[in-house]
């Protein structure tokens, strides 16, 4: 593999297929289904935010916005105490293999969304649903995506980015079975 995208991409296709099929389980049309969505994802950010907060954002990378920020409006929204704790989750050891996994799930948001809030505008969500339908989380992802590609993937960084990636997506994985009932 040549850059560091792709190599993201491959290495952790495995462990982002089981969170893609544990999310995938959930009715997100239905409000139990959707609350538990926003739970796993606050849980898991807010967690992975925190660590990434301790580094230092590599300047020739394009700083995060938080994607915590528009969840915490959703769980005032829809009532949900921000309640859990991953801190015996493994922790990433570099910020942007959590940022390319925060990143890169702005790409099915547009799946999400027809499936949590069918019919609704791009512009008039209801509450509840702001951090499906926010648009500065979704424009990040592609400059992330052409940082990444210009990388190479064959650095003893890149392979701690990797697993960092990885260790982001046990994070979610984390927050699901945090979230059982």
């Amino acid at each position: 593999m040549n850059n560091l995208r792709d190599r993201l991409r491959a290495d952790t296709a495995d462990r982002h297929r089981r969170i893609d099929a544990l999310l995938s389980a959930l009715s997100l049309g239905e409000q139990d289904g959707y609350r538990r969505f926003v739970q796993i994802h606050a849980l898991a950010i807010r967690h992975l935010e925190g660590l990434i907060a301790v580094h230092a954002w590599p300047s020739d990378y394009p700083s995060p916005p938080s994607f915590l920020a528009p969840l915490r409006f959703d769980l005032d929204a829809l009532a949900i105490a921000e309640t859990g704790d991953l801190s015996s989750a493994p922790a990433p050891a570099e910020p942007v293999g959590a940022v390319y996994v925060l990143a890169g799930s702005r790409a099915g948001a547009a799946y999400l969304r027809r499936l949590a809030a069918p019919g609704v505008a791009r512009d008039k969500p209801p509450a509840g649903y702001r951090y499906l339908f926010d648009r500065s989380l979704d424009a990040y992802w592609p400059k992330m995506r052409r940082r990444l590609a210009g990388v190479s993937a064959d650095t003893g960084l890149a392979d701690r980015i990797v697993e960092s990636a990885d260790t982001a997506f046990a994070c979610f994985e984390a927050a699901y079975r945090a979230t059982e009932q």
